[in-house]
């Protein structure tokens, strides 16, 4: 049923390569040696094979710099594994926007998609309708005339460092410091700006309807931002034409991936693993 290969190309990481049921993918997940989805290798069983597709992206790479380019990757380094489906896809934050462009083009193929698993995956932008400017000026200064407790600092700190990393000249600072320290970017900064390259990345792309059904995992604890008039997770529905399905997970977008809610998301997924 699953074709075995030593020579795995540098895009494929064997999380739980062993086990003789359909894989499970994890899609272009950010963190090194894949390990938001390590965790859930445990809780699956030693049954179920899983995978991460992941590649490192340079700044003007010209081969992989669309949504659909890293589909198309993705979906042929995958057939290595699997040469045909059912496949079964997860994916978090831009990691289900690839997922869910590779679902379009496995069903082009005419390959069947078991699984379209979006981790607390935001919808694209283009699906989700904004609140109006002024209630969104209006919440942040509430925001900014509360007590700040030392998280919400913390947060702070994070969010300007964000920001910062939005501006080219700002974030040629940063890494001309650390060359000149002859020292290599920290895991934090080297984060931010894979999500930056993501971003720009996400921001070219325009979703069409998919054909089949689209499940959410969807984190219980995540706050939505008041930017949005509806929680951009559940927006989906517009683009799934057999609708989606939802199930709650304890904890936040990053935590539904860790232990102990990490039990939890994986019985979830091996619902649609080992169907009844």
């Amino acid at each position: 049923m699953l074709q075995k290969n030593s020579a795995f190309h540098s895009s494929i990481v064997p999380i739980q390569p062993k086990g003789l049921k359909f894989p499970l993918f994890g899609i272009h997940v950010l963190g090194k040696g894949m390990r938001f989805y390590r965790p859930l290798a445990k809780h699956l069983g030693a049954e179920h094979p899983l995978y991460g597709l992941a590649v490192q992206m340079t700044v003007g790479d010209i081969h992989l710099n669309t949504v659909e380019a890293l589909a198309a990757h993705y979906i042929q380094q995958m057939q290595m594994i699997q040469p045909r489906g059912p496949y079964h896809l997860i994916g978090v934050s831009l990691g289900g926007i690839i997922a869910f462009e590779m679902a379009q083009q496995l069903y082009i193929q005419g390959q069947e998609v078991a699984l379209l698993g979006m981790l607390d995956t935001f919808a694209p932008s283009g699906v989700v309708k904004a609140l109006p400017l002024r209630s969104r000026l209006l919440d942040v200064w509430n925001y900014l005339g509360q007590p700040k407790s030392i998280d919400a600092l913390s947060e702070a700190k994070s969010w300007f460092l964000e920001w910062t990393l939005k501006h080219d000249a700002l974030q040629a600072g940063y890494e001309g410091f650390y060359s000149m320290l002859n020292r290599p970017l920290p895991d934090s900064l080297q984060d931010l700006l894979y999500i930056k390259q993501n971003q720009k990345i996400l921001s070219k792309y325009t979703p069409q309807v998919y054909p089949g059904e689209v499940v959410v995992f969807q984190a219980r604890d995540q706050q939505v931002s008041s930017a949005f008039a509806s929680d951009p997770r559940l927006c989906w529905n517009d683009l799934a034409a057999k609708g989606i399905k939802i199930h709650e997970i304890p904890g936040d977008h990053l935590g539904i991936l860790q232990e102990p809610h990490v039990r939890v998301l994986a019985e979830k997924i091996k619902l649609y693993l080992n169907p009844t």
